[in-house]
């Protein structure tokens, strides 16, 4: 399955908000946003060939960028660590009113998809071993 349907569920959900289940219908686009974003980082992670396990598989990704040495890297772990929270709260935090902001979780996604592989694109093969190395190191307090 293409992580980009997610992405486009939620623009669908967005626009055609059942009646009396708004809220509902917000927070699960807040989810679908967040989750063709992670799955997309997930993904091109381990094509570069990092050992990501299913053991706070969340927190692999967004930490393991993060910790690459890479400054434009670490924006992108920040970015998604941003979604990831909007997503908990959206999930988790049902007694305190939700109100979507979809242009805001829009441009997070934006910044993760397509640019996390735009990025690492430019990367040179001594940057990518070196981002790689600091990433699986990250990943690995993660998996033991």
């Amino acid at each position: 399955m293409d992580e980009r349907h997610f992405y486009l569920l939620a623009e669908h959900l967005r626009d055609s908000l059942p009646t009396g289940l708004e809220e509902a219908a917000e927070r699960t686009v807040a989810g679908r946003i967040y989750y063709a974003a992670f799955l997309y980082a997930r993904n091109l992670m381990a094509l570069w060939g990092c050992a990501l396990t299913s053991r706070g598989i969340h927190a692999q990704v967004s930490e393991g960028l993060k910790c690459s040495g890479n400054r434009d890297l670490f924006k992108i772990g920040h970015k998604l660590a941003e979604l990831h929270e909007h997503r908990r709260m959206a999930d988790y935090e049902t007694r305190v009113p939700f109100a979507l902001d979809f242009k805001k979780l829009k441009d997070l996604y934006d910044n993760v998809h397509p640019e996390l592989q735009h990025r690492w694109a430019f990367l040179s093969p001594d940057q990518k071993r070196a981002a790689l190395e600091k990433m699986q190191r990250k990943i690995s307090t993660y998996t033991g």
